[in-house]
């Protein structure tokens, strides 16, 4: 199994902390005074985030939904010793001679050879500590530099092949080989790479899924009121007019989103009406996702209350909270399994933003 490998020492004794204080934290909800029927008031209460009192106000915004108390609001990233991802990278690392540091025009000839999926690591004269490089124009000299491949691609589902990645170290050890250095070391031999390749790739498979509640009308809804609703929750627009994000705001060194709101193109009708809202996000990418999981199903209750329609679950079958949270902790202790912790730097390398059902 990947566990073999050497892990990288990014989580923090606070996340663990944080992820147990989540477990036990429960809040107070505030909603908006709602248009409807005493009855249909009553039945929403029941079903939204029962065992927390729940009261009725002017405003609500998503964040309502979401109680972070105990957990860290910063994950602290120090410069590590050792190179990151190399749990999950084919890197090469070369030392310069004590007379002839690496200099910047050498290490930006090799950056802008690879490609977007391999990164380049400098550590300074006399400093162990490495640093990501990106190509620069200032005159410094670097003691070590390190070429990380990763060693999974969703173009290559099933990983890397041995030719693929002997093409590779060929094409490495050409540019190299302009170069002059005390040392040459390679993390994994190829058919190391092509063996930790497939794993990853199994593991992303197995992993890489997406927690997903719809919300659906036969007539449609307006865009322009799910537009308002979306917006009066503090949801960020898109690029896309039918996209909104619930932006993070708790958490550096985590995912932008905490969930995206979006309508497939085949659910808006000539007149623009929305016959379909999809809200989601990725379970290995959350930092909390059974929270933001009990979270969106309170915010998809709340948008029914708003616009109508009914709710289904991702392959549009009556939705089932119990058994996607069985899923959301199954996936979670997968990842603890492999010494991932979801939403932060392992998971968040190695595991696409793209949506998959």
């Amino acid at each position: 199994m990947i566990k073999e490998m050497k892990v990288t020492k990014f989580l923090s004794f606070f996340v663990l902390v944080g992820i147990l204080s989540l477990l036990s934290g429960c809040g107070s909800i505030q909603l908006p005074a709602p248009s409807t029927s005493n009855n249909q008031k009553q039945q929403f209460s029941s079903e939204l985030n029962k065992g927390n009192s729940l009261s009725y106000t002017s405003m609500v915004t998503a964040d309502s939904f979401l109680n972070f108390t105990g957990i860290a609001s910063s994950i602290g990233l120090q410069m590590p010793l050792e190179l990151p991802n190399s749990k999950y990278d084919w890197i090469v690392t070369i030392e310069a001679l004590e007379d002839k540091p690496f200099t910047v025009a050498q290490v930006n000839a090799m950056t802008r050879l690879l490609a977007n999926d391999s990164n380049v690591y400098i550590t300074y004269i006399g400093d162990t500590r490495w640093k990501t490089y990106q190509v620069k124009k200032t005159d410094e000299l670097y003691g070590k530099v390190a070429i990380a491949h990763k060693l999974y691609s969703p173009l290559q589902p099933e990983g890397y092949t041995q030719a693929i990645l002997e093409a590779y170290k060929l094409f490495i050890e050409a540019n190299l080989s302009k170069l002059s250095f005390k040392h040459k070391k390679y993390n994994y031999t190829v058919t190391q790479a092509v063996d930790v390749s497939h794993k990853i790739a199994w593991f992303v498979a197995k992993n890489q899924q997406w927690a997903v509640i719809k919300l659906k009308a036969d007539g449609g809804f307006s865009d322009t009121d799910v537009r308002r609703t979306m917006e009066s929750l503090g949801l960020v627009k898109g690029f896309n007019a039918h996209q909104f994000f619930w932006r993070n705001t708790d958490f550096e060194n985590a995912d932008t989103n905490y969930m995206t709101v979006w309508t497939p193109e085949q659910s808006i009708d000539n007149k623009g009406a929305v016959t379909e809202l999809v809200f989601g996000f990725s379970i290995p990418r959350s930092m909390a996702p059974l929270e933001i999981y009990n979270a969106m199903h309170n915010i998809v209750l709340y948008t029914q209350q708003e616009l109508g329609g009914f709710v289904v679950n991702k392959y549009d079958e009556p939705l089932n909270t119990a058994k996607d949270i069985v899923n959301i902790k199954t996936i979670v202790k997968s990842l603890q399994e492999e010494d991932m912790q979801p939403g932060t730097g392992d998971a968040l390398y190695v595991f696409e933003t793209t949506y998959t059902k």
